[in-house]
């Protein structure tokens, strides 16, 4: 079952083993072991797990759907598990988040292993983890020992694509739905009143009519709720909901879930940037990544441009030059063609119109004479009168006749230059900035049985990549 959650969302699978099972609302106790998952406990909780995710997609797209994307509000109302997934696993990974550096573990200010986690836990998972560790903990100045990664679990930063890390969409998948949870709960703020008289000021050294330290100290209570994680939020939401209660019942359960109960930052310090940071960090970093290379690859791209340009020019002026128009056969529609020029274009000029069945017999004779002195191996060819054929039915036969018996002398008298005529419009196309592989596909297919057309296989190339 775990292979297989993990296959399907490894971030749903990575919040699951990072999550104790423990029956809600109890306390783990460090003197008794962890619990062991069964098969069905497993699925009841991520069952749970799932119910709580699609509660604040919910929430999210009714209170929020102004400001989000139109690609989010699409995931948000989509039945498709496939394109609901993005933002799945992106409250999934805030959830496993929330679990490792925030939940009262006091490790809101851990940025390392922070940064780590969103990389895929290269740093947690190497196998000189240790040294590691104490060199990245040294040149960050961090003191103390209750970072994560001296002791990460075995699937730290697992659903995080291991090697790669989180792709810049998907980082921002994470802050975007990060404000929508902060949103969800923003009906504390500024009711100081209330909190005061539900003891969230209790904890902290704000007296009483201090007004901007109440509401500041507010403020910072409610960065820590967003800590506690998506499943804590989804209850304080509910109790703001205008069918189901109101800010005071927001207080009062946040009461009665000891939530009120809360250790204040220090003075110099503050949860607002908690996931934020991090985030925007790991997502610069992609995104220049990802950017870096684009300056050379512009510039190669308009280095081609400008010489394909260049040679579409020249191109353009040799078909006004007037040594080309003395090419025989050479016009609008055949610009590039240079098989008539072969012997002198007396073999492929063209011929008057055969009217005549006898006639045309007669040139089916000359021809065939002249196919035996070239050496050729084809058998003779001989015209048969029927009176039951018709003559328009044996002229059309005798002229198909003539012109494949044509190609064969022709293909004797030119030889090898075919070839050559064919390696020479590659040549050609490939100064021009194209592959071979290119030329020769352009080459064939522009082909329409009239002989090589570079212009118009350079005419292809430009359509299918400059426009």
């Amino acid at each position: 079952m775990r292979t297989v959650l993990r296959n399907q969302s490894p971030a749903a699978w990575e919040l699951r083993e990072l999550s104790v099972p423990l029956p809600e609302g109890s306390v783990p106790d460090s003197e008794m072991p962890e619990p062991e998952y069964t098969p069905q406990t497993y699925l009841e909780y991520h069952k749970r797990d799932f119910q709580v995710i699609e509660a604040l997609k919910s929430l999210i797209l009714t209170r929020c759907q102004s400001f989000l994307r139109s690609d989010t509000v699409a995931a948000l109302s989509s039945t498709d598990a496939e394109m609901a997934k993005p933002v799945d696993d992106a409250l999934y990974r805030i959830w496993s988040f929330c679990l490792l550096f925030g939940s009262n573990k006091n490790r809101e200010d851990d940025l390392v292993g922070q940064l780590d986690w969103l990389r895929g836990g290269a740093v947690a998972h190497q196998r000189s983890c240790t040294s590691t560790i104490v060199s990245v903990v040294n040149d960050f100045d961090v003191a103390d020992t209750n970072g994560v990664l001296f002791s990460p679990p075995d699937c730290f930063g697992a659903g995080n694509h291991p090697g790669d890390g989180l792709s810049a969409e998907e980082l921002y998948a994470m802050t975007e739905l990060w404000n929508c949870l902060s949103v969800l709960i923003q009906g504390f703020q500024g009711c100081t009143d209330q909190a005061r008289e539900y003891g969230v000021f209790d904890p902290t050294c704000i007296g009483g009519g201090d007004v901007d330290g109440e509401e500041a100290m507010l403020e910072e209570w409610h960065y820590y709720l967003l800590t506690l994680g998506p499943a804590r939020i989804l209850d304080l939401a509910n109790a703001f909901s205008p069918t189901r209660g109101s800010v005071v019942s927001g207080f009062a359960l946040a009461k009665a879930k000891n939530l009120t109960q809360w250790t204040p930052p220090y003075p110099t310090s503050s949860r607002a940037t908690f996931l934020k940071e991090a985030v925007a960090k790991v997502y610069e970093q992609k995104i220049a990544l990802r950017f870096s290379a684009m300056p050379a690859k512009l510039e190669m791209q308009e280095v081609k441009r400008k010489r394909v340009a260049s040679l579409a020019e020249e191109l353009r002026l040799r078909r006004s030059s007037s040594e080309y128009k003395r090419l025989p056969l050479i016009s609008a529609e055949r610009p590039m063609s240079e098989w008539s020029t072969v012997g002198g274009g007396s073999l492929l000029a063209p011929s008057e119109p055969v009217t005549d069945v006898t006639r045309a017999s007669s040139i089916l004779s000359s021809i065939s004479s002249a196919s035996a002195r070239r050496g050729n191996s084809a058998a003779p060819l001989y015209y048969h009168s029927n009176n039951n054929i018709d003559v328009a039915d044996t002229r059309n036969s005798i002229l198909q006749t003539i012109g494949e018996r044509a190609d064969a002398i022709n293909k004797d008298a030119l030889g090898g230059f075919a070839d050559a005529t064919s390696d020479r419009a590659v040549t050609r196309i490939m100064e021009m900035g194209f592959g071979r592989a290119e030329a020769r596909e352009a080459l064939r297919t522009t082909d329409m049985g009239d002989g090589l057309r570079v212009d118009r296989a350079v005419e292809m190339l430009l359509r299918a990549q400059v426009w």
